[in-house]
């Protein structure tokens, strides 16, 4: 179910895995590894699962409902150099 929920997540929110890793400080290499079927870290996909709103049991196993609202992320230049703003739901 990870690699199914996970490459779903990252597809719906336009993300690559090299995004992931940097927004969420859990390395690339990791994340690739789950891709492979590898069992995540808890603290890892903790992260992962925060970064998407969402929970480690909907991320794992499928067992609870994604969120509502997806992470939106808007890139723009601002000014010199080039940012970027993550919005998410944090509470209801």
């Amino acid at each position: 179910m990870l690699i199914k929920n996970l490459k779903q997540l990252l597809e719906e929110n336009n993300l690559s895995i090299a995004e992931l890793a940097r927004e969420t400080q859990v390395p690339k290499s990791t994340l690739n590894t789950w891709l492979k079927g590898r069992s995540p870290n808890l603290e890892q996909l903790e992260r992962v699962a925060n970064y998407f709103n969402t929970t480690i049991d909907y991320l794992a196993f499928g067992k609870t409902s994604k969120p509502a609202l997806p992470t939106l992320i808007y890139r723009a230049d601002i000014g010199p150099g080039q940012y970027e703003i993550v919005v998410r739901k944090i509470s209801d």
